[in-house]
């Protein structure tokens, strides 16, 4: 099938190269092939060509439509980092029945860890585009707004019941790490256990609620999870928090979880009224059903990583409960004010 590979990056990333080794058989081509536009032997761009930049990459777009005519592959290596610039090279892929292969070059890393730059961009000006670059299929955003924020604190009353997630929040690994190396492998938040000593726990039930898919990989057994909690609860004991239960979502996909009830010192599975992986809210509406004002504090809030945000929207969606979210960052705020 005829392919049109469309390479795009900022200056520096190895476009060129790429284009040049990778793709025997295409034609290739650039808006800096713009005869005139820069000087062979140095490969920088003439002074006297800039006001040609417009007219290479109109010329670029007449000689990638001629090479379409004929039929053959071609490979496209220009930045085009809006998608507004490279709509138009789709676009005839789309008249000449192309398929379009869109290609992102983010950098060339040395063995040594530094990276490729361009001998014609200065480095600000290739910053500046890294920062204008926008992807070909834009990551949604989910997460909160500072209207988002201020929207879950306008009227925030005393909660019936606290949920934490765990990770990132009511601790750390010790060894640095993504996840623990062992089960004794954390530290703790000492700045949320402090404000967990300020309300009357007997009161105000709290939970911990954490993603475990690692268990259904493969990566962490059910025991090391068991023993990773029991030793995660006689820490939260000796700083005088208790905790009513440990939620932990171990499938994606179904409506169940692992629960640990330190009471009873019970480690079971059981099934939940919705799916319970985070951003799914099976595992808050096991709680909030039972309580008419539930809280979760949680570091899940932003574009990159929501899923504690956007498990307390489907909460409410699906729950039709009371269930307000605390960014951990404004917890201290939250808890003063409350308590």
């Amino acid at each position: 099938m005829k392919t049109a590979y469309l390479l795009r990056g900022i200056p520096g990333s190895g476009k060129t190269k790429l284009a040049c080794q990778q793709f025997p058989g295409a034609e290739e081509l650039s808006a800096d092939q713009f005869p005139g536009l820069r000087i062979p032997a140095t490969y920088e761009i003439a002074a006297d060509q800039f006001p040609g930049l417009k007219e290479s990459h109109t010329w670029c777009l007449l000689e990638f439509e001629a090479i379409l005519v004929t039929g053959k592959d071609v490979v496209l290596h220009n930045t085009n980092i809006k998608r507004i610039w490279l709509q138009p090279y789709l676009d005839l892929c789309k008249k000449y029945g192309y398929v379009a292969q869109v290609i992102h070059c983010e950098a060339v890393m040395y063995p040594d860890g530094s990276l490729a730059t361009s001998i014609n961009t200065p480095p600000s000006v290739a910053e500046s585009m890294r920062l204008q670059f926008e992807p070909m299929l834009p990551t949604p955003k989910l997460g909160m707004t500072m209207q988002d924020v201020a929207n879950e604190l306008e009227g925030l009353g005393q909660p019936t019941a606290i949920a934490l997630d765990m990770d990132g929040t009511i601790k750390r690994t010790r060894s640095g790490g993504i996840f623990p190396k062992s089960p004794d492998d954390f530290v703790l938040n000492k700045d949320l256990i402090h404000l967990l000593q300020l309300f009357p726990q007997s009161d105000i039930p709290v939970y911990i609620l954490s993603n475990q898919r690692g268990v259904e990989t493969g990566d962490k057994s059910r025991d090391f999870l068991a023993e990773e909690l029991r030793l995660l609860n006689e820490s939260l004991q000796r700083e005088n928090v208790s905790i009513e239960g440990y939620f932990m979502a171990h499938t994606q996909s179904q409506p169940s979880m692992l629960v640990y009830l330190p009471k009873s010192d019970d480690f079971n599975e059981i099934e939940t009224p919705y799916p319970a992986y985070k951003p799914q809210p099976g595992m808050l509406a096991s709680i909030g059903l039972a309580e008419d004002t539930l809280w979760f504090i949680g570091d899940g809030h932003t574009d990159e990583h929501s899923a504690d945000w956007q498990a307390v929207l489907a909460y409410r969606k699906e729950v039709d409960e009371v269930c307000y979210y605390i960014p951990i960052e404004l917890a201290k705020t939250v808890f003063e004010q409350v308590f």
